[in-house]
């Protein structure tokens, strides 16, 4: 059963002192719960900094935290409620649609119960997606993948309720690996496919660690994973054994996000609950380097990092008190922020991809229209789409090598695992056409050429409509095309479909009329349908007799240069 999200906070300060007393957070909003006390089963001092509260402290509970939509999941519900003193406020940043969109083609991948929360997805060497996931039926771990004709899906972990915060990357053989959270036993947990089964291991066992992973493979193919554990943790492989240390104690760190960069030294977003800033760590090869990258307001839920080529972060996250998504990139020098979607309630699940020329795309959840939304920035805009109506949580998103937006979330109305694909439309506007020569006598027989050029990803029928040019006849049975149908009664009309990211050619030929004495142009208009902007026109101009027409005017004004 997934459990219900709330948050009981003990928070009061005299003078510097603060005292955690006492802290409960349960699953919910694509995460799973951790329990926090200064009791029994506490960090050790070598773990943590230890803190001590001044003897007249009041520890009466002042704090009760409740924030985000209403979700129901399974028999438990999300009851998020949200009280602001101040009106909603726009952030400055203009969000304009762009005219170019991407066709979005959508399958279900697993519906067998209530499944699909907490996804993360990869794309192996072929473009095939594996996505993890926690299914909330069985309270069990799974994976899913794409073989080319149908979806693959295992139960990688299943002892007790775990699967919670999932992060799956692939190795060099495409292998999978997932870091994930056991609620039953409040530890960190790691899987990989070894090529024949699931290798499992738990990370860390001290109690009450685990949530919120994000993992990351290096150049060795070692997994590198942030979590919350009594603060922000990181663990990571050294091939024999796991490291682990505390980035910042005692911090409610959540939403953590990982990337690795050309050192493999870690970078992590994550949000800071008691302070309501998104914060940022680095390891520097030394220390841990922490910056306050956004502090208007309540910000940084559902944090997503990732690199540029020049180790630069940027990171994609929700507002939590104008309700927007925002997004923020290191220049080199200051942090660049910008709201990306303020329309309406947007941006929770977020998650955040680059592309080769290091512009942002982001998958997100849209609470007012109950919607899965994808954001990438243009080069001087940010365009915005609705990629599914019902529902779409849990999002992640990676770019294929074509730049491709694929997305698995989770389908709120269905309860089921789903992925979305991103296609450029087709697009038909680069196809030409040609003349054997452009400058004939009467008589001459000249060949047109047609060349379809599909730039879009999707197919799509097509019809060409070519009448015969005035002045001339055309030559029986010379059409001919390398795809599709073509005829030739009452004209040249070519019929077809056209796929993606390919050239279909036609070629005819005709015999201008012998007769001709007078400079003539013969001009061949076609109309091309099937591009969804509109019809084309493919224009091509020979000219008869074309040095009659200029050979008085070299008379009278004389050859320049000869």
């Amino acid at each position: 059963m997934r459990r219900r999200f709330f948050v009981t906070v003990t928070v009061v300060l005299v003078s510097t002192a603060v005292l955690l007393a006492g802290l409960w957070l349960g699953g919910g909003i694509g995460s799973s719960g951790l329990r926090l006390a200064l009791a029994a089963g506490a960090p050790t001092a070598s773990e943590v900094t230890p803190v001590s509260a001044p003897a007249n402290l009041d520890i009466s509970p002042h704090i009760s935290f409740a924030d985000g939509p209403s979700i129901r999941r399974g028999e438990g519900e999300l009851a998020w409620t949200r009280t602001r003193s101040t009106a909603r406020a726009q952030l400055a940043g203009s969000v304009l649609q762009s005219q170019t969109s991407y066709a979005w083609q959508i399958q279900t991948v697993d519906s067998a119960g209530d499944v699909g929360y907490d996804t993360s997805l990869a794309l192996d060497a072929d473009d095939y997606p594996h996505i993890s996931y926690y299914d909330d039926t069985n309270n069990d771990l799974k994976h899913a993948r794409w073989t080319g004709s149908t979806w693959s899906i295992q139960t990688v972990d299943s002892a007790g309720n775990v699967g919670y915060d999932t992060s799956l990357a692939l190795d060099a053989d495409d292998y999978p690996h997932i870091s994930y959270y056991d609620y039953t036993n409040d530890d960190l947990k790691y899987a990989r496919w070894t090529g024949s089964a699931w290798n499992i291991k738990a990370v860390d066992s001290t109690d009450y660690v685990g949530n919120f992973t994000s993992l990351a493979l290096d150049a060795n193919d070692y997994p590198h994973i942030s979590y919350y554990g009594w603060g922000l943790r990181y663990a990571r492989w050294t091939g024999s054994t796991w490291s682990i240390q505390t980035v910042i104690a005692w911090a409610l760190a959540l939403f953590t996000s990982l990337d690795l960069d050309a050192t493999d030294y870690p970078h992590i977003s994550y949000y800071d609950f008691f302070d309501g800033n998104l914060r940022y760590a680095r390891w520097t090869g030394s220390t841990w380097s922490i910056q306050t990258v956004d502090s208007a307001g309540d910000v940084g839920y559902y944090t997503s990092l990732a690199l540029d080529a020049d180790g630069y972060p940027h990171v994609s996250y929700w507002d939590v008190t104008n309700s927007d998504l925002k997004y923020a990139h290191w220049t080199g020098s200051v942090w660049d922020i910008q709201a990306v979607d303020s329309a309406g309630d947007v941006g929770y699940y977020t998650s955040l991809a680059l592309d080769a020329d290091a512009y942002p795309h982001i998958s997100y959840y849209d609470d007012t229209n109950d919607a899965l939304k994808y954001a990438r920035w243009t080069g001087s805009t940010w365009s915005i789409q609705t990629v599914d109506n019902g529902g779409g949580l849990d999002t992640s998103l990676t770019l294929d090598a074509d730049r491709r937006p694929h997305i698995s979330y989770h389908d709120r109305i269905n309860r089921a695992l789903k992925y979305a694909v991103g296609y450029v439309s087709p697009d038909l506007s680069l196809s030409t056409k040609i003349v054997s020569r452009s400058q004939i006598e009467a008589g001459d027989t000249i060949t047109y050429t047609v060349q379809l050029v599909n730039s879009g990803d999707l197919s799509t029928p097509f019809t060409l409509t070519d009448p015969i040019p005035l002045h001339t006849t055309y030559m029986p049975a010379s059409a001919g095309a390398s795809g599709g149908e073509i005829t030739d009664t009452d004209g040249i009309t070519w019929t077809g479909i056209i796929t993606g990211s390919t050239n279909l050619n036609a070629t005819f030929a005709v015999t201008v009329d012998a007769t001709l004495t007078q400079p003539t142009a013969i001009i061949n208009v076609a109309t091309l349908t099937g591009d969804p902007t509109g019809s084309l026109t493919l224009e091509a101009t020979a000219i008869v007799n074309a040095l009659e027409a200029f050979l008085p005017l070299i008379l009278k004004n004389g050859c320049p240069g000869l």
